[in-house]
This record gives C-alpha cells, sequence and structure tokens, in this order.
C-alpha cells in the first residue's frame, strides 16, 4: 500500500522561535487564514461525507490549535471511514499538536500493525523516539524505513543527522504549548512543513499552457492550505520573499530564475512545448487575445502582426518569443522534474500524478479524486466554453489546443528559415532526431 503522512506535510506554515541552542531548535505552529475563509470557533464540527474533505478541514483546525474541535471531527470521521490510515494519520497529529505524545505513539504503532510497509509512520516513530532522547531506538526505526524503501529521503536525512554531536545535555521540550510537532530543525520528519523542507515550484515558459497549468496548480494549493505565488502582474520573484511562499508560479522562467532558490530547498516542475507550436501559438495569441497589461513590447507588435500576411506574421513571431530561453535550460538539476506540454494534454491525470508524486504532494496531499476534480474544472471544453481539443476558435486564448498544430502553419520559406534558426534546438529537445522535416 501507499505510504501516509502523518501531517499532510504542507497543510502546516511553522515559525522559528527562538534558538535552544546551536544544534537544536523548536517550531511552532502558527495561525493561518486560509483563501476559502475556512475558520472553525464553534463548538459543533464541520463535517463533510468526503474523506478529503474531511481530512482537510481536521488538518486547518489542527493548524489553528482548535485541538478539541479537531479531535470530534476525526472521532466522527473514524466512525464513517474506520479503515481509514489518513485519519489516523490526522488522529495522530492531534495527539502530538496537544502534546500527548504517548499517545501519538500508539496510533503510529497501530498504523504500523495494520500497514507493516508505512514508512512514514516509521520515520515519525523514530522522530518521537528522538525526542524522549532514545537515540537507538531512533536510529532504528529510520533503518527499518530504508529497509522497506532504501530511497526514502527523511529517514536518510534523519540518520545522517546521528552522525553530528548529539544533544545529550539539551532539553527537547515536551510541554503543550512549545512541543515542536516531530521536528527539530535539524530533524528531516517528513511530518515537518513543506516550507522548512522543500519549495515548491513550476517553471514555466510563455506559450507552454502556462496560464493553464498555472490554474490548476492555484486551486490545488487553494484546497491543500499551501501559500501561493504567481507572477503574473503582480512583484515579481525579485520583489518577494520566498521562503513566504509554499508553491512558487514562474511562468517566464529563464535559468537565472533558479538563483533565487540558491542555497534553499526546493523541489520544483519544469515544462517545455515543441518551439513550433509555440510560435504558432504565439502568432495567434499576441495577434489579438493576450494581453496587453504589463506587456508594453506586445503592443508594437500586435499592431505589425495585424498589418501584414498569415506567413509574414509568423515569421516576425519566430523572432519575437523567446525560445532560446527553453534551449538554454539546464536539464540535468535532479530537482526538477521535466516534463512536456504534449505529455500534459494527451494524459494529463498520469502526468500531473507524476509531477505531484516528485514534489512529495501526491497521493498524501493532493488524492487522486482531488487531482480529477480540479482537472475537470480547468479542462480545455471548459475553458473553451465547450468545444473539444482540435475545435479551432481564433478568437479564443484556448485557440485548439493540440499538439504538432504548427504543421498547418510553418511550411515552404519559413520552415527553412526556423531550422536555420532553430532546427539544432528541436534535436537538442528531442523533437526532431534531424533536420529532415
Amino acid at each position: 500500500m501507499k505510504s501516509l503522512m502523518i501531517y499532510k506535510e504542507s497543510h502546516f506554515t511553522m515559525k522559528k522561535k527562538k534558538q535552544i541552542d546551536n544544534t537544536q531548535k523548536t517550531i511552532h505552529s502558527s495561525f493561518i487564514t486560509h483563501d476559502d475563509g475556512l475558520n472553525y470557533n464553534s463548538q459543533s464540527p464541520p463535517f463533510n461525507d468526503s474523506e478529503d474533505e474531511l481530512a482537510r478541514q481536521i488538518s486547518i483546525l489542527n493548524k489553528q490549535n482548535n485541538f478539541e474541535t479537531a479531535k470530534k471531527v476525526i472521532e466522527n470521521g473514524i466512525q464513517k471511514y474506520p479503515n481509514s490510515l489518513n485519519l489516523l494519520n490526522l488522529k495522530a497529529e492531534n495527539k502530538v499538536q496537544a502534546g500527548n505524545l504517548q499517545e501519538a505513539k500508539k496510533i503510529l504503532l497501530e498504523i504500523i500493525k495494520r500497514s507493516p510497509d508505512c514508512v512514514d509512520a516509521l520515520n515519525n516513530l523514530g522522530v518521537i523516539e528522538f525526542y524522549e532522547k532514545n537515540y537507538d531506538s531512533a536510529k532504528e526505526f529510520f533503518k527499518n524505513a530504508l529497509i522497506i524503501n532504501p530511497t526514502y529521503e527523511s529517514s536518510i536525512a534523519n540518520l545522517e543527522y546521528f552522525n553530528r554531536p548529539l544533544p545529550e545535555e539539551k532539553k527537547v521540550t515536551t510541554d503543550k504549548k512549545n512541543i515542536a510537532p516531530y521536528k527539530l530543525t535539524e530533524m528531516n520528519s517528513i511530518s515537518c512543513n513543506i516550507r522548512n523542507k522543500n519549495i515548491l515550484a513550476y517553471f514555466g515558459h510563455h506559450k507552454c499552457s502556462t496560464t493553464w497549468i498555472a490554474k490548476i496548480a492555484r486551486e490545488l494549493c487553494k484546497r491543500s492550505g499551501l501559500v501561493f505565488f504567481a507572477d503574473a502582474g503582480g512583484p515579481t520573484l525579485k520583489e518577494i520573499n520566498i521562503t513566504d511562499y509554499d508553491f512558487i508560479c514562474d511562468r517566464a522562467s529563464q535559468p537565472k530564475d533558479l538563483d533565487f532558490l540558491t542555497n534553499l530547498n526546493y523541489r520544483a516542475f519544469h515544462v517545455i512545448r515543441d518551439p513550433r507550436d509555440m510560435v504558432v501559438s504565439g502568432y495567434f495569441s499576441h495577434k489579438k487575445t493576450h494581453s496587453v497589461n504589463n506587456w508594453p513590447r506586445l503592443i508594437p507588435h500586435r499592431i505589425k502582426l495585424n498589418s501584414v500576411s498569415l506567413e509574414e506574421g509568423i515569421r516576425l513571431e519566430m523572432n519575437f518569443i523567446a525560445l532560446k530561453t527553453i534551449h538554454d535550460w539546464d536539464y540535468n538539476n535532479p530537482r526538477i522534474f521535466e516534463t512536456r506540454f504534449e505529455k500534459l494534454i494527451i494524459d494529463p491525470l498520469n502526468e500531473f500524478i507524476k509531477i505531484f508524486t516528485f514534489l512529495g504532494l501526491y497521493p498524501h496531499l493532493i488524492s487522486n479524486h482531488t487531482l480529477q476534480i480540479v482537472l475537470d474544472m480547468f479542462s480545455f471544453k471548459r475553458l473553451s466554453k465547450g468545444r473539444k481539443i482540435g475545435q479551432e476558435d481564433r478568437s479564443s486564448h484556448y485557440r485548439r489546443g493540440v499538439p504538432g498544430d504548427w504543421v498547418n502553419y510553418i511550411y515552404g520559406d519559413n520552415k527553412n528559415y526556423f531550422k536555420d534558426r532553430f532546427g539544432q534546438m528541436l534535436i537538442d529537445l528531442g523533437y526532431e532526431k534531424d533536420f529532415d522535416w
């Protein structure tokens, strides 16, 4: 079975409190106001028949330190879904947030009893043992997790921690007000907040379906309690404090943008598209539908496109759209999942599952059901107001939505011109094997 998180890791926004010593800090939960307006203060717990929605509500309640209400919701949920390990995990989270480590330990052991291969539960048991200064026992839990999954990052990092001097004389508080939920700063528990572990990012390029992907990412962040930033018409990456956000959306990426993540832990995905389709999409978008707000350079280009033939306009677009940034990208960064527009269009569900699995969000934070709902919300049919993929409307920003449309517009002299300027790029990116196309 899939391993489950004791904390849906990115549901939590943590802030560092005073340093206990040079090797150990305590992390505390802080109240968050969510975009969806959830803020439970009533005595009667909220309840929803959907297990996913129920889990989201519980996580928010725990984050708001509303442990009693969360406890009631959890008990109601377990009555309805008695076999849900996810709800058991949330129950353990609730116990830890309230300072009841022993109760949390019992629940984790019950999870292991039901699902012996749940590496997340093993790892978190190790972290609890660490808090209780049972260091040998903690290491055994981490080692057992790695026997099941030798590449499990959290337990690898936690074992590496033991190569440092152990805080034998240092106090690890279990006071209810100061409890650090499963994690010392140095301990890489999967239950830590994603901001203390990995900043997540999407790197895209203009005319690589960035609007569609950003809508999906924003909605999933909203449903998951992640703090989302998009660089559209507002502050740029240069102007924000990246660590204030859980998920960064960079829709006009350049290789130098990665410099903003230097010395930070991050995971990201990067989407490219056949440069020929980028040109065609750019031509129709820049000619009519794309906003010129915050992009004054587009205005004279639009005037030119509307004053020449389609063939001339395609040639102008080849020199306008930024294709070089895709060619110059570092495709060997192990922190970045590389994919293509073509894969996302052909099989969006499975490709997004791969993406969010790499980011550590699926299936613990983003379930298959939730992902499918969001993909349906932003399907081409919905965004284009009823058209199927492939049905063209040149007046719409969502014009056609199919890969390979370039063959209808790049031909003759324009094809030769593109080969001369960008033919090697197509080969390097894997879109062509040679110049014979």
